[in-house]
């Protein structure tokens, strides 16, 4: 990982310190693709009208899928619906084998002059326990950290920090 991109999280979000760069994982929708197979069921029914902007993005770890991100190409999406585009839905965090783990506040692709990334830290058992929505611009702006996301254990979910 390129020491500015682990400069620009620490600076971002002050949570997170003294982390070695290989103890995250940098998640972006370059890391996004077309889902294939069975990935394609994991899109609930109410995405439908988005099917053909679908996108899954996996974060491996060891050779092994974890968990992915289910999300749409927002940009394609309104640049073919530029008369009344409906909302879409909000990105999804799913596991290996598409059960819903949680979601992302906001949209994961460019998103008019905004994208976001994610930072995946506080790893325990090969599983993230601590994501971090970096929010970047092509503004001056610097980045901005969202609240952070954390693994529940006990209900097996990932759920929005309101701190």
């Amino acid at each position: 990982m390129p020491a500015l991109l682990v400069t620009l999280v620490v600076q971002a979000n002050t949570k997170i310190q003294n982390v070695k760069p290989d103890q995250i994982s940098i998640m972006g929708p370059e890391n996004c693709r077309t889902p294939k197979g069975i990935e394609k069921k994991w899109f609930p029914a109410n995405w439908s009208v988005y099917v053909q902007y679908a996108k899954i993005c996996p974060l491996t770890s060891k050779g092994k899928t974890i968990l992915s991100i289910l999300t749409t190409d927002y940009q394609q999406y309104f640049n073919d619906k530029k008369k009344n585009p409906e909302a879409v839905e909000k990105p999804l965090i799913v596991g290996s084998k598409g059960e819903k783990l949680g979601e992302l506040s906001e949209s994961f692709f460019a998103d008019g002059p905004t994208w976001l990334q994610l930072v995946f830290w506080s790893w325990e058992d090969n599983f993230p326990q601590r994501i971090v929505p970096l929010r970047h611009s092509i503004s001056v702006t610097p980045s901005e950290a969202l609240n952070e996301i954390y693994w529940d254990p006990s209900e097996k979910l990932f759920k929005l920090s309101t701190h």
